[in-house]
């Protein structure tokens, strides 16, 4: 028995596993087709993403928390670039994110796809769009709410095609918790 046809069945049979649509990435939502990129000997899964939104509720109204969600920024290390008073907005929609974000890994804020080399967010440049509102519940409360989201592009800048990424949380988490400790010692 030849081992070619052999070979070709198992070619082809891991080539149609690896075009199923059964890929999975924690913390991604598919809501589009998927595209595999290559940049030299790395490959890229580019599953669209939707950002993130993290909602936490607090004591206080938006014209209390506002102050201390631009001081959380602040500690962070996240410059402000978007600032909308009237609707008790802030952020900034193109943050190059470093190795850390606001003491966090930037792996740990984002998941942009594995590379043969390594974690796609710890091998790329990193764009977050990051931005915090809130929002009325009442007299003595507000949602404060942050949305992330990310793309990667690789370091030596010859990938035109950025990949998109998803949050994982983290950072959101980290403004929530930095507005909750100014708002306990104010």
């Amino acid at each position: 028995m030849s081992l070619r046809p052999l070979l070709i069945l198992v070619s082809v049979g891991l080539l149609a596993g690896c075009s199923s649509n059964a890929v999975h990435s924690p913390g991604a939502v598919a809501t589009g087709p998927r595209r595999a990129q290559q940049h030299e000997s790395s490959f890229y899964l580019d599953l669209p993403a939707e950002p993130g939104l993290h909602s936490t509720r607090l004591a206080g109204t938006p014209q209390l928390l506002y102050p201390l969600v631009a001081a959380a920024y602040d500690a962070l290390g996240i410059p402000i670039e978007t600032i909308q008073s009237s609707t008790y907005l802030l952020g900034n929609e193109a943050f190059r994110a470093g190795l850390r974000v606001g003491g966090i890994a930037v792996s740990s804020v984002v998941a942009c796809g594995a590379a043969v080399s390594g974690v796609g967010a710890e091998s790329n440049v990193i764009t977050l769009s990051l931005t915090t509102q809130l929002r009325p519940l009442g007299a003595d409360s507000a949602l404060l709410s942050t949305s992330l989201a990310g793309t990667a592009r690789t370091m030596k800048g010859v990938n035109s095609n950025p990949v998109r990424c998803t949050t994982r949380g983290a950072l959101e988490e980290r403004i929530a918790e930095e507005v909750q400790k100014r708002l306990t010692t104010s």
